[in-house]
């Protein structure tokens, strides 16, 4: 199962390279990491996916990540159990 941990390496090599992809106008594509290689950056999300696919294959993990300047803050849950009273 894939999980946060999983990607810490891609989400830590975005996060290193951001402010140069925003400051070469790379602002709204997406950018496909692995490990810590940034391997392109394309203009949409299924471009970006089909190269990943071709690349890396479906053995090796990736991140496609929109390059945006204030990211929308995103939550999720999973194996939530009942709220004992």
């Amino acid at each position: 199962m894939m999980t946060a941990e999983n990607l810490a390496a891609e989400q830590k090599t975005y996060e290193n390279e951001k402010e140069r992809l925003l400051a070469e106008g790379k602002a709204g594509k997406f950018v496909l990491i692995s490990g810590s290689k940034i391997v392109g950056v394309w203009d949409t999300y299924d471009d970006a996916l089909q190269v990943a696919y071709q690349q890396c294959g479906l053995d090796t993990r990736f991140l496609i990540k929109k390059i945006e300047g204030i990211e929308d803050v995103q939550f999720f849950s999973r194996d939530i159990t009942a709220c004992q009273v």
